[in-house]
Order: structure tokens, then C-alpha cells, then sequence
């Protein structure tokens, strides 16, 4: 196979209504094992466990009684809680004798960019009816009321979507706590959320996946431009640069970032229809499973897709293969306000070196 072919066509994709179709490495095929992935609108998520839906609206409304301000609180900075409420006063459970750090286990990426999404899976080996989560220091925190998702062995898992804010640029202490189904609260702990950097334009397109797999974002412009790891860095004629900032695990060299950005800056913004792609372009550790969010930004504003959702979301089951390369939203942007809408030039910068090694090792593995 030639090079090129490998290296700068598409693979075949296929999209059914709630699933997505993963092919084998290198192009070869549909997969004959069951490890298709399901992909979602956050806040209506099916829940196995009879858990809680909603509009897919960030933070307002939802259940939850108490003191409670849900059009602007001091989280407004950071982020927001689907299907949660914001509640004035301290966490619950201070004094209780139960622990929730001993009867649970909780697991988010870590490392958050601005105008990210993040899903909190919570385990417990009891049911659990409510669970609050606040920022350390804070003087309130978001209750959220809900089912568990599913159960596996001896634990309910319960699945939690944070919306954070275009504008957040701090690291923070986050604190979990919570009410079994006898309405019993457990003492809160405390978990690290870290800031990352991130580039920033009027086109932002945030990708966050929960465990270190090499996850690829994609996005196609009006013109066909390719924004991907092998034609990351552009520049446009006036010279501003945009592309993708981030590649994460490439390779399988694991960083644990797990996040991928890319942004366009104003002059670099093109008319018409864009394309997002996500790709598991190697599953790192096929064990276990990898759910994943994706966000599209325009001027600070969600997008409204035309086809598709925003924010979309997904799981690549156990065993999921490599290479799927699908499409979860289309979007279209006017700027015609712009004098130079109509004659933006583009063109790639070269590619780092790691962006040749990860190519390498792409076209070996195919050969």
C-alpha cells in the first residue's frame, strides 16, 4: 500500500444510530468481535440501573432540595454539574462514622482543560441515592440525585458528567460525598483537579478520554484542510498559526494527559461546514474500557451541530479495536461580518519530530 494512501486518506467508517462501527488496524475490516462503541448526548445517557436523564443542559435544573441558586453561583469559573443543583451551605457528613474514601472507588481524569467535559465514575458497595461534589473552600457545592448506572461484582456505578467553563484557568481540591439509600451520609474526601494549558481561539474543539489510550482528534475544515497528529501545526497568510496543541499517549508513549485541543484562531476561521472525527488510533490497553467527550467551541459558545451532537460523548468498549475514524458532529460557521471571510489561505507547517515517529510507527504496523 502506498504511503500516501496510509498516511493522508480515510478509513471506512460506518455510523449506526446509537453505535459506533470500530474497523481493525491498518483499514483491513469490519471487526467480527462485538466491541462496537456506544456513543451518547451527555444527559441522556441510558442507564442500566434505571439512573437519572435529562436535557443534556449544563448545570441548572435537575433534582435536589436545600438553599439553592442554579442561574449563578461562584462555580459559574469552574464548572457546572448535569442534572445537578447548586446548593449554599457545607457538604454533608463531617460527622459521620462512615468513610467514602473505604466503601468506594472514584475515577476522572485528573487533568482538565478550559471548556472541557469530564465524567466522574463512582463506585460503591452500597447504593447510594445522592452525591455532592464541591470545590474545596467553597460555599456551596452541587447535589446530584440518581440511579447507579450499572452493576459489576460487589459495586454500583454511578456516572456523573462535569461541564467545565471556558474561562477556567486554576487548579482546584475537589470533594465528594454523599447519602446511601437509608439516607445515611458518608464523610467526603478529596481528590485534585490540575489545569493544563491549552491554546485558545475563536474555534475550540476539546476531546477528553479517561484512560491513557492514544485517542485522535480530527477535524476537517470547508476547504478539506486535514487538522489531525500528522498536519498538527498550520499557519494562515498573514502568519498567525492554529492546529492541534495536543496529542496524547502517541504512540502508546504514555503521558496521561489524555486530552486533545485544537483551535483556530479568528483570521483562520472559515465559511461553511466543518467535520469532527474521533479515532482510537490504538487501543493501549484493550482490558478495559475508554469513554470519551468532545466539545466544539465558537466565540464561547457551544456550536449549534448540524448533524450529530454538541457536546457528544462515547465509550470504546473492552477489546475495541483500532482505526474507526467517525464522525460525531458536523458544524457550520458564517463569518461573512469578517472582511477577509472569503480569502483565508492556509497552509501546513512542518511536522515535529514526534509527530514523524508516531507516522513511523503508524506505517510500520501497517506494512
Amino acid at each position: 500500500m502506498r504511503i500516501k494512501e496510509i498516511a493522508f486518506s480515510l478509513f471506512a467508517m460506518m455510523m449506526a444510530t446509537s453505535a459506533l462501527f470500530v474497523l481493525n488496524s491498518c483499514g483491513g475490516g469490519d471487526d467480527d468481535d462485538d466491541d462496537t462503541p456506544s456513543i451518547f448526548t451527555p444527559g441522556n445517557e441510558d442507564s442500566g440501573g434505571g439512573g437519572s436523564s435529562g436535557s443534556g443542559d449544563s448545570g441548572s435544573g435537575g433534582s435536589g432540595s436545600g438553599d439553592s441558586d442554579s442561574s449563578s453561583n461562584e462555580y459559574d469559573n469552574y464548572f457546572t454539574v448535569d442534572q445537578g443543583t447548586y446548593v449554599v451551605g457545607k457538604i454533608p457528613g463531617s460527622d459521620s462514622r462512615n468513610s467514602l474514601e473505604k466503601n468506594s472507588i472514584i475515577y476522572y481524569n485528573e487533568r482538565v482543560l478550559a471548556g472541557g467535559m469530564n465524567y466522574v465514575t463512582i463506585g460503591t458497595t452500597v447504593e447510594f441515592t445522592e452525591f455532592f461534589i464541591g470545590i474545596k473552600g467553597f460555599k456551596g457545592y452541587w447535589r446530584w440525585k440518581g440511579s447507579y448506572s450499572y452493576r459489576s461484582g460487589d459495586y454500583y456505578y454511578y456516572i456523573i458528567l462535569m461541564r467545565f467553563s471556558i474561562y477556567f484557568k486554576e487548579g482546584f481540591t475537589l470533594i465528594f460525598g454523599g447519602l446511601d439509600y437509608h439516607d445515611t451520609p458518608f464523610v467526603p474526601y478529596e481528590k485534585p483537579v490540575r489545569y493544563e494549558e491549552s491554546k485558545k481561539g475563536d474555534l475550540n474543539i476539546n476531546l477528553t478520554f479517561n484512560n491513557a489510550k492514544d485517542i485522535d482528534l480530527h477535524l476537517y475544515t470547508p476547504s478539506n484542510k486535514h487538522i489531525y497528529y500528522a498536519q498538527r501545526r498550520w499557519t494562515s497568510s498573514s502568519g498567525t498559526e492554529f492546529g492541534l496543541d495536543h496529542d496524547s499517549n502517541r504512540g502508546c508513549h504514555i503521558d496521561n494527559l489524555n486530552n486533545e485541543n485544537i483551535w483556530i484562531p479568528s483570521d483562520c476561521v472559515e465559511d461553511g461546514e466543518y467535520r469532527v472525527v474521533v479515532d482510537m488510533y490504538s487501543n493501549c490497553d484493550q482490558s478495559v474500557a475508554t469513554s470519551w467527550s468532545l466539545v466544539a467551541w465558537y466565540k464561547n459558545d457551544i456550536i449549534h451541530p448540524t448533524s450529530g451532537a454538541n457536546p457528544t460523548a462515547g465509550i470504546y468498549p473492552i477489546g475495541a479495536g483500532n482505526n474507526d475514524m467517525t464522525t460525531v458532529m458536523t458544524f457550520k460557521v458564517n463569518t461573512s461580518t469578517r472582511a477577509s471571510s472569503k480569502t483565508v489561505t492556509l497552509a501546513p507547517l512542518p511536522p515535529t519530530q514526534e509527530d514523524v515517529m508516531k507516522l513511523t510507527d503508524y506505517l510500520e504496523g501497517c506494512n
